[in-house]
C-alpha cells in the first residue's frame, strides 16, 4: 500500500512540474543569440575526510521544419574537486545554431526591379557560435564565507565579440540556509579585455560585481534554482567604433539572470528547462555583412537576449 502510494504522489509530482515547464515554455521569449552566462554553485564549509570529485554534462538539441527551418545544438560541463577548505572548480559551455533565410537575386537583367520565381532561394547562415570556458578557486574560513577568484573566456562572432578574457576575485557569503533552500550572495571586481569582430577596437574594462543566488528542493525528484548577476563599469571605456563616444563610469551595466529546474529520472540522470536573460547597457557592434564593411553607421547587438532551452543533465561523478 505504502508503495503504491508513494508512486501516485511521484507521478502527481511528475505530471505537476511537466505542466509548469509548458508553462514556461510558452511564455518565456526567444533567444536572438546565446550569451555565455558564468555558472555558480552553491556550498558551504562543511567537513571533509576525503577529497571529493564531481562532474555533470549536459545537452540541448533543437529542430525546427516548415515555414522556419533552424537548428542548433549547445552542450555543457563542469568538474569540481573539494578537499577540506579548497575547492578548485571549471567548467566549458559551446553553442551553434544555423537557420534558414529567403534571399531574392536579381539574375534577369532585362526585367530589372522585378523579382522572378526562379531569383528566391534560401540561405542557410549561422546565428550562433560561441564557446566560453572558465576555472574559479575558493577558499572557505567560518562556517559560511569564503573569498574566490575565477579566470574565464568566451567568445561569440555573430554578435560581435571577437574574443573577451578576464578574471574576478572577491567575498562571498552564505545568508540563509533551512533545509533544503539555500540563499548565498557575492561581492567582487571584475577585470575583462574585449575583443571585437573588426574594424571595432578592442577595450578594457573593470567592474564592481554584485551576485545573488537562490537554490531549493522541496522534492527529492524537484530541484530549483535562480540567479542574478549584475556589473557596472567602473573606469571610462574607449569608443568601440570610431565616430561613437566614450562610456562614462556606471554607464556600461550588464545583468545576467537564469532560472532553472530539474526533475529527477534517475540515480544520474535529470531532465532540466532553464530560462536564461542578458541585458548589455552598451553591446557590441555587430560583424560586417558577408564581409561588406558598414561605411557611415555601424549597427549594434540588442540590449536584451534570452533563451530557453530544454536540457539533459548526466551526472558523471
Amino acid at each position: 500500500m505504502n508503495q503504491a502510494r508513494s508512486s501516485a504522489v511521484r507521478h502527481r509530482l511528475v505530471a505537476r512540474v511537466a505542466c509548469a515547464l509548458a508553462a514556461l515554455v510558452v511564455c518565456a521569449p526567444a533567444a536572438s543569440q546565446d550569451i555565455p552566462i558564468p555558472t555558480f554553485s552553491f556550498y558551504k564549509l562543511e567537513p571533509v575526510k576525503i577529497v571529493e570529485w564531481k562532474a555533470v554534462a549536459q545537452l540541448g538539441v533543437s529542430l525546427s521544419f516548415g515555414n522556419t527551418e533552424a537548428k542548433s545544438i549547445s552542450g555543457s560541463g563542469s568538474v569540481s574537486r573539494r578537499a577540506g577548505d579548497n575547492k578548485f572548480s571549471a567548467d566549458a559551455a559551446l553553442a551553434f545554431a544555423q537557420a534558414e533565410f529567403l534571399v531574392a537575386e536579381e539574375i534577369d537583367d532585362e526585367r530589372p526591379g522585378i523579382t522572378q520565381p526562379d531569383e528566391i532561394k534560401k540561405e542557410n547562415r549561422t546565428t550562433t557560435e560561441s564557446f566560453s570556458v572558465g576555472a574559479r578557486y575558493d577558499r572557505f574560513f567560518a562556517e559560511w564565507n569564503s573569498v574566490y577568484a575565477s579566470a574565464g573566456a568566451t567568445r561569440d562572432e555573430p554578435a560581435g565579440k571577437s574574443l573577451f578574457v578576464g578574471g574576478q576575485v572577491g567575498y562571498r557569503r552564505v545568508l540563509y540556509q533551512r533545509g533544503k533552500q539555500e540563499l548565498a550572495a557575492e561581492l567582487g571586481t571584475d577585470f575583462t579585455r574585449r575583443e571585437f569582430v573588426p574594424p571595432a577596437e578592442s577595450i578594457e574594462v573593470i567592474s564592481a560585481r554584485a551576485f545573488v543566488g537562490y537554490r531549493a528542493e522541496p522534492d527529492p525528484l524537484l530541484g530549483i534554482t535562480a540567479s542574478v548577476d549584475a556589473l557596472t563599469n567602473l573606469n571610462s571605456e574607449a569608443p568601440r567604433v570610431p565616430g561613437f563616444k566614450k562610456t562614462n563610469p556606471l554607464n556600461d551595466n550588464r545583468v545576467n539572470a537564469i532560472v532553472s529546474t530539474t526533475v529527477k529520472l534517475s540515480e544520474y540522470g535529470s531532465l532540466g528547462l532553464q530560462f536564461s536573460a542578458h541585458y548589455e547597457q552598451v553591446p557590441a557592434p555587430l560583424p560586417a555583412i558577408d564581409g561588406h564593411p558598414y561605411i557611415g553607421f555601424t549597427p549594434l547587438a540588442d540590449r536584451f537576449d534570452a533563451k530557453t532551452e530544454l536540457v539533459l543533465i548526466w551526472r558523471l561523478l
